[in-house]
């Protein structure tokens, strides 16, 4: 039996438990080359490379019935097959890393700045034009319905594939600003780079905005929007269009409503 490894011997080599092995076997992926009367298990030197094999389509995420379903019936044309899926997979993963990357140094820069704001500047910003995917039109809502409406919007196909944001903001319709109705949402947004296949995608026009920082829940935002129309009549500016609202300081880095910070943009013009 000198050309046989024990189980204890064969798990040792790689570095996994015998009770690893003893799956294996069980579910059929694996079985070694003698199994005695005694419930004994032998593994040959030829299983050596079988069992590098498993290892390395576990690490490239296969689970262990896709691995028996390979080895069952592995040719160089499977090979083929199975490794250029498994590439294509490794790109798009590599891509989603990249963005996941983005969405953390962004979320850096935001929040270091959100740290130096005092919470009641207003000023005025040259903004760039920017894309967002949106949701169909809100209606009146309670708060029970927002997080039905919320939850939709992050359940669609193209929210989790297309967006460059962690989070979502809210829009208000001139409309309802004009009625001071701050809290009937016209449309939930998240930012975009890939217009071709998100869906209701919107333009978000290029240029002056009225930028504020609201301090605290969102129940009060109609404080900031009080004064931003006051910094509007003073300045002899009129708003164009919606609003937009985003958390800068959220649940992720501060505890509960009252710490959160919103900024709120509006675009203006001289009247």
């Amino acid at each position: 039996m000198n050309q046989y490894f024990t189980t204890g011997e064969f798990a040792k080599l790689w570095g996994v438990k015998k009770q690893t092995l003893f799956h294996y076997d069980e579910i059929g992926i694996f079985k070694p080359a003698i199994k005695k009367p005694n419930g004994y298990r032998y593994y040959s030197y030829q299983q050596f490379e079988v069992f590098g094999v498993i290892s390395v389509l576990k690490e490239m995420g296969m689970s262990l019935q896709e691995i028996k379903t390979y080895l069952d019936s592995r040719s160089p044309e499977q090979l083929i097959h199975l490794f250029s899926q498994k590439i294509d997979q490794i790109d798009r993963e590599i891509e989603h890393l990249k963005t996941l990357k983005q969405i953390m140094h962004e979320k850096v820069e935001m929040t270091k700045r959100a740290t130096s704001l005092i919470g009641d500047e207003i000023e005025l910003k040259q903004m760039e034009a920017e894309y967002f995917m949106i949701s169909p039109k809100l209606n009146q809502f309670n708060h029970r319905e927002f997080f039905d409406h919320l939850s939709e919007f992050m359940k669609r196909e193209d929210f989790n594939s297309y967006t460059t944001w962690d989070s979502v903001g809210v829009m208000i319709d001139p409309q309802r600003l004009a009625k001071k109705e701050y809290l009937d949402y016209t449309h939930f947004y998240s930012r975009i780079e890939d217009v071709t296949q998100a869906q209701m995608v919107f333009l978000k026009p290029k240029g002056l905005y009225l930028v504020a920082y609201h301090r605290g829940s969102y129940d009060t935002t109609y404080q900031t929007y009080d004064r931003m129309i006051e910094f509007a009549k003073q300045n002899n500016l009129e708003f164009l269009g919606y609003s937009y609202e985003e958390f800068i300081l959220d649940e992720i880095s501060v505890i509960g409503y009252d710490n959160y910070l919103t900024q709120i943009q509006i675009q203006v013009q001289l009247k």
